[in-house]
C-alpha cells in the first residue's frame, strides 16, 4: 500500500498592500491623473501577485513584459501596461526599459450606403429607428445615446448636447431634420 503524499508546507502569500499603497502614493504626489492611478495601481497589483513578491525584479518585469507582448491582449494596452511597470520601477528608483509596440492602426470599417439602407429598412420599430437615425446621422457612440435626457434635444435650433462624450467634453451637435422628424413622431407617441 502506498502512502499518500501531501504538501504540508505554506504557500508563500506575499502582501502587496503595503507596496500597492506606496506606489498610488507616488503617483499622485507627481501629479498623475486620477483615471491613471487607478490604471497603474490595478495593473501593478496584478503584476506583483504573478511575481509573488512584492520587491520584483527587472527581470520579473522584462520576462511579464514578454509575456504580455505574445498574448491576445492589444498593443496599446500592453504599452499602457508597460508604462504603469516604468513607473512603479520609477518610484522605487530604479530604471526598466521596455520596448513599446508598434500599435495597428488598420483602417476601420465603414459600411457601404446600401447596407445603411439594409439596416435601416430591416427595422420595424419606430423608437429603434430613430436611436440608429440618431446615431448614424449625428455620429453618436452607443454610449452618447444612453446618455441622452429630454432637455438635450433643442427642438428650435435643431441641436443635440451630448453628455459625458468622450473625453469628458459637453459638445453640440447639428441634426438633420429626417431625425427632427423621427424625433418629434417618437415623442408624440409616447406622449399619447
Amino acid at each position: 500500500m502506498t502512502r499518500l503524499k501531501v504538501d504540508w508546507s505554506r504557500k508563500n502569500t506575499t502582501d502587496v498592500d503595503p507596496t500597492i499603497r506606496r506606489f498610488e502614493r507616488w503617483l499622485n504626489e507627481h501629479g498623475y491623473r486620477e483615471a491613471c492611478v487607478e490604471t497603474y495601481v490595478g495593473v501593478v497589483r496584478k503584476f506583483l501577485v504573478v511575481a509573488g513578491s512584492a520587491n520584483p525584479t527587472l527581470d520579473d518585469a522584462m520576462m511579464w513584459h514578454g509575456d504580455l507582448a505574445e498574448s491576445k491582449l492589444a498593443r496599446s494596452t500592453v504599452n499602457i501596461w508597460s508604462a504603469a511597470l516604468k513607473a512603479f520601477y520609477r518610484s522605487r528608483g530604479m530604471e526598466l526599459t521596455l520596448p513599446h509596440l508598434k500599435v495597428n492602426n488598420k483602417i476601420p470599417y465603414f459600411f457601404s450606403e446600401e447596407e445603411v439602407l439594409a439596416i435601416f429598412n430591416a427595422t420595424t420599430n419606430l423608437k429603434h429607428y430613430t436611436m440608429l437615425s440618431l446615431m448614424f446621422y449625428c455620429l453618436l457612440r452607443a454610449g452618447d445615446l444612453i446618455n441622452l435626457e429630454d432637455e438635450d434635444i433643442d427642438m428650435k435650433t435643431m441641436t443635440l448636447r451630448i453628455r459625458d462624450g468622450k473625453f469628458g467634453n459637453l459638445p453640440y451637435c447639428l441634426y438633420h431634420k429626417h431625425v427632427y422628424r423621427l424625433w418629434s413622431n417618437t415623442f408624440r407617441s409616447d406622449r399619447a
